[in-house]
């Protein structure tokens, strides 16, 4: 069961998932009980377990750098996405051109 309707999502430091997935490897049972016993999502846990496999504690901490960018690389970023927009615009207007 999740948590309740209109409930906000519980926020994990890194060190909490660590030690979630300690706990996990040393308790013996499966992971969609272990995470529901801690009240945590089975597809969510199962996602720390991977990129905990994959990259160890690095990639749990991690998980949410694209959201902690600075103003200034959110810019530089926006401006870059606004550009290849603008190119795709003109080589849609030149093909639509070659077919007409």
């Amino acid at each position: 069961m999740g948590r309740p309707k209109g409930g906000t999502n519980q926020k994990r430091s890194c060190d909490d998932k660590v030690q979630l997935i300690e706990e996990y490897y040393n308790s013996g049972i499966g992971y969609k009980a272990f995470a529901r016993e801690r009240g945590i999502s089975p597809s969510l846990f199962c996602t720390w377990l991977k990129k905990y496999q994959e990259g160890g504690i690095e990639a749990l901490r991690h998980s949410r750098q694209r959201y902690n960018r600075t103003e200034e690389e959110r810019d530089e970023e926006i401006l870059r996405l606004k550009l290849i927009i603008a190119k795709q615009q003109i080589e849609i207007e030149e093909l639509k051109e070659k077919i007409l």
